[in-house]
């Protein structure tokens, strides 16, 4: 499972709102999370194409920074 953060900006910060695995990367999840289902999809099929792109490597080394940090989060 990999590590994923919902952001939503504040003002002119950014805020974790969720963090979640891979299924954070459905369409019916950020509709959960309040996304408009046409944006969620959009995002959705976006998502997939940009990672689709990057190589295996970052992908995995990012997936595992955010667990991390989603896990340290929840401790503190």
């Amino acid at each position: 499972m990999g590590g994923r953060a919902f952001l939503r900006r504040k003002g002119g910060e950014w805020a974790v709102v969720l963090c979640s695995g891979d299924a954070l990367k459905a369409a019916d999840a950020l509709t959960r999370a309040a996304v408009p289902l046409a944006t969620a999809s959009e995002l959705e099929k976006a998502l997939a194409s940009a990672e689709a792109r990057l190589d295996r490597k970052i992908r995995c080394r990012a997936r595992c920074s955010i667990s991390r940090w989603c896990r340290s989060a929840k401790a503190a």
